[in-house]
């Protein structure tokens, strides 16, 4: 599971806008080639990224949300990514 750690900074009404600053840890790690939080890293090298939610969990401003990425989802999203438009050409 890819974790990273973001804070609400605003709701309204179901949604709920976070706020992730990104962690310069990635890269620096022997396991970095393997690794799916260092691939998410290179996508996104900003150091702040905003999103806007479903607010499932309620949560308020200020509050500190974990949002979780499961690996084997993101390779099947890339796969369809690259393999369906290559389908149709």
């Amino acid at each position: 599971m890819i974790e990273e750690q973001a804070r609400v900074v605003r709701v309204d009404g179901d949604l709920a806008e976070i706020l992730i600053h990104k962690q310069s840890a990635c890269g620096s790690c022997s396991a970095k080639s393997g690794c799916g939080t260092s691939l998410l890293a290179n996508w996104f090298p900003q150091r702040r990224l905003t999103l806007r939610l479903y607010n499932s969990i309620n949560a308020r401003v200020g509050d500190m949300v974990v949002l979780g990425l499961d690996e084997a989802t993101l390779q099947r999203s890339s796969l369809m990514l690259y393999a369906v438009p290559v389908s149709y050409t």
